[in-house]
């Protein structure tokens, strides 16, 4: 049996030889692929798994979004320089009147109308003439809240034919049911007869304060 199997291969090995060749061919060419010849629609659906992966090989743009868990969170950051100043905003509406003294003003021997009940502070700036030429003029001023409601004083003692401005200051209470109160103001010399002097002019500040 085994002479005849050698005697068959020495006188057919040439086309042995060739039929070997063709065959050894075949099969490789059927294992060598084209470069770049496999892609997604030679692959069948779950060929590709954890394991025919090189680790580390992927990148996060490779995953879908929310596919990759969330890092820790990191540190706080350094706080950043300080920005430009913005420009200057709208002036605001002013407020309202704060506690104090609000003046009311007049000039004359009438002076202004306290509108309301209550106190008020008053300050008035008369000017006075002494046209005796010998004597001094001496007397007082009294400053006046309506029809003798309230009232206060102020003296003055001018030298011979000089001028004076006699100021002085006081508070006038008017009651509630006596307001409004018009203020005015008389000055009289200091003799038995009280004569009435006439100032040339007169200013008057008044403030309600409780």
């Amino acid at each position: 049996m085994i002479a005849k199997a050698t005697s068959y291969v020495r006188r057919h090995h040439v086309a042995l030889l060739a039929l070997f060749l063709a065959l050894g061919g075949t099969s490789y060419a059927a294992v060598k692929l084209p470069r770049h010849s496999v892609g997604a629609a030679q692959l069948r659906k779950g060929a590709v798994t954890s394991s025919k992966v090189r680790n580390h090989s992927l990148r996060a743009v490779d995953f879908r979004h929310g596919q990759l868990p969330a890092g820790a969170r990191g540190p706080k950051g350094d706080t950043g320089a300080a920005g430009a100043q913005g420009p200057k905003g709208d002036t605001g509406t002013p407020g309202a009147a704060g506690p104090g003294y609000h003046f009311t003003t007049g000039s004359g021997a009438t002076g202004p109308t306290l509108s309301q009940g209550g106190t008020y502070f008053v300050v008035v700036k008369a000017s006075l003439t002494n046209p005796d030429n010998t004597n001094p003029l001496t007397g007082d001023c009294v400053a006046i809240a309506g029809a003798d409601i309230d009232t206060f004083d102020g003296a003055f003692d001018i030298p011979p034919s000089r001028q004076r401005k006699l100021a002085f200051s006081g508070m006038l209470v008017v009651p509630s049911g006596q307001a409004p109160a018009q203020t005015s103001l008389e000055c009289n010399k200091d003799d038995a007869s009280e004569t009435t002097v006439t100032p040339s002019s007169v200013d008057w500040w008044a403030s309600p304060v409780g």
